[in-house]
């Protein structure tokens, strides 16, 4: 509910419950019936402190699918200067997925700027998960999350 814990940073075995499952109760009908989860990870960094194993026992029982990212551009911390970062970041890479954050910062004024930049350098925006950024899919581990996994 508050999307700012790092379950890897908690001993609290009901965490994911308030984190993840209250959350998805406050949504109710409106929920899409393929469940989502993104985690927290202070900064965008994938470290051993954004999984618990309680965590990762929830999202599968519950059938959620996860989905990590591979570019993370602070546009909640640089509103003003987002864009270049993504687009630095993308450019190292076959493929991206992009967290931006529609956040009161000021920082989705310049969406229309990045899209338009993709649209130049003939990148494509889909609306699909790359599968390797799904380490667990509709309830089923199917990466290796060892590495954002406190043991």
């Amino acid at each position: 509910m508050s999307h700012s814990v790092q379950f890897g940073d908690s001993d609290d075995p009901d965490l994911p419950d308030r984190e993840i499952g209250a959350a998805q109760q406050l949504l109710g009908p409106l929920a899409h019936p393929g469940k989502l989860f993104r985690p927290y990870a202070g900064g965008g960094v994938l470290s051993r402190r954004v999984f618990s194993t309680p965590a990762i026992d929830y999202l599968c029982r519950h059938r959620y699918t996860c989905v990590l990212w591979s570019a993370i551009p602070h546009d909640w911390d640089e509103p003003d200067r987002w864009v270049r970062r993504c687009l630095d970041q993308i450019s190292d890479q076959q493929w991206s997925l992009v967290v931006i954050h529609d956040l009161p910062t000021g920082a989705m004024k310049h969406l229309p700027e990045l899209l338009d930049r993709l649209d130049t350098l003939g990148v494509e925006v889909v609306q699909e998960f790359p599968h390797t950024c799904m380490p667990i899919r509709d309830g089923v581990l199917t990466g290796d999350l060892t590495a954002v996994t406190t043991n």
